[in-house]
């Protein structure tokens, strides 16, 4: 990653957090706030930002149409099953998009599957909502934050 973007996401990353202080971290605050005051690394890292916005934007327009049947589908899958027209798959080692149609099942299945072994290898949020939960009943009140429930477990372990 190019040093003017990881410097701009350094920048980025102390405007949140000091305009979430403030209980004013809109998107649309935090980038004024970087416009006033790092324009350079803005400057810096416009052609970055522009394929970053650029790939934001194909892959919305390529989950947008996630259920949109390819000329070559029949009755057999039903609507919420079907495949998108473009495809994602490794080629070369490299993540490419390709009709649906140039593809072999057997391909397909396999990154069917690898795909859903990595979801279910990223359930952290299931363990995360878990630890919260209790962190909630150590803490004894549903009207508490984050911050003050974790003071509290951490004085009380201590």
């Amino acid at each position: 990653m190019p040093k003017a973007i990881t410097e701009l996401k350094i920048a980025m990353s102390k405007a949140l957090h000091n305009l979430a202080q403030s209980g004013d971290a809109s998107n649309n605050n935090v980038i004024k706030y970087l416009r006033k005051n790092h324009s350079d690394l803005i400057s810096e890292s416009k052609l970055q930002l522009e394929e970053i916005a650029f790939r934001r934007i194909l892959n919305e327009i390529v989950s947008r149409n996630a259920n949109v049947f390819s000329n070559s589908q029949t009755d057999i899958f039903g609507q919420d099953q079907g495949l998108k027209s473009l495809y994602s798959i490794k080629v070369d080692g490299e993540r490419k998009r390709v009709p649906i149609e140039n593809i072999k099942i057997t391909t397909i299945i396999e990154d069917l599957e690898e795909k859903e072994a990595r979801r279910a290898k990223k359930n952290k949020n299931e363990k995360l909502i878990e630890s919260l939960k209790a962190l909630l009943a150590h803490s004894g009140s549903n009207d508490i934050t984050y911050g003050d429930a974790l003071k509290a477990y951490m004085d009380n372990s201590v």
